[in-house]
C-alpha cells in the first residue's frame, strides 16, 4: 500500500504564527475597549467634578469670571477693530481724494453687504457741486456709479445735495462693518 499522506515541514511554525496572530489580534480589541471604559468613567468624573467646583463658587467669584469674560469679549472686539483699522483707513483716504475743493460732506451712510452709500454734501455754488458729481462718476477704482438725488439752494447760502453711490466691488471693504 502507497502512502498518500504527505507531512509538510512548515505546518507547526504556520499554526504558531496564525495562533500568535489570533493572541495579538485579542490584545488589541481588548486594550480598545479598555482604553474607551477609561475615557467615558475619565469624562463621568470630569463632569461630576465641575459640578462640585460650581456648588463650591461663592457670589465675589461668579461676579468676577463674568468680568473676566466681559473683558474677553472686550479685548477680541478691540482685536478685531485694529485689525480692520488699516483697510478702512485705506477706504476713507480714497474717498477724501475724490473731494472737490469747495465741497463737503456733512453725512455718509454706507451699507457695506449692499456695496452702496448715500453721501450728502454742501458746495459753493452749483460748478462745484457739478464738478463734485463728475469726479463721483469718473471715479472707478472707489465707485461703480454715482448719481445725485436732490439739489437745493441752501439759506445760508450755497448749494447743498445728496448723492447715492454703488461702491466698487473689486475694491477691499473692511470687513468689520
Amino acid at each position: 500500500m502507497i502512502n498518500t499522506t504527505v507531512k509538510r515541514p512548515g505546518l507547526f511554525l504556520e499554526n504558531v504564527v496564525f495562533y500568535f496572530s489570533f493572541l495579538l489580534l485579542a490584545l488589541v480589541v481588548g486594550a480598545f475597549f479598555y482604553v474607551r471604559h477609561l475615557t467615558v468613567s475619565a469624562d463621568a468624573e470630569l463632569s461630576n467634578l465641575e459640578v462640585q467646583i460650581a456648588a463650591t463658587k461663592t457670589e465675589d467669584q461668579k461676579k468676577l469670571e463674568d468680568q473676566i469674560k466681559i473683558a474677553q469679549r472686550q479685548l477680541e472686539d478691540f482685536s478685531r477693530v485694529i485689525s480692520v483699522r488699516t483697510s478702512a483707513r485705506d477706504f476713507f483716504a480714497k474717498l477724501e481724494s475724490l473731494i472737490v475743493p469747495g465741497v463737503y460732506l456733512s453725512k455718509m451712510d454706507a451699507d457695506f453687504p449692499k456695496m452702496s452709500a448715500s453721501f450728502s454734501g454742501h458746495g459753493k455754488n452749483f460748478s462745484e457741486v457739478e464738478r463734485q458729481a463728475m469726479k463721483f462718476r469718473s471715479s472707478s477704482e472707489i465707485l461703480k456709479s454715482a448719481n445725485l438725488d436732490r439739489i437745493s439752494v441752501s439759506e445760508a447760502g450755497g448749494v447743498d445735495f445728496e448723492s447715492k453711490a454703488v461702491l466698487n466691488l473689486g475694491m477691499k471693504i473692511p470687513e468689520y462693518f
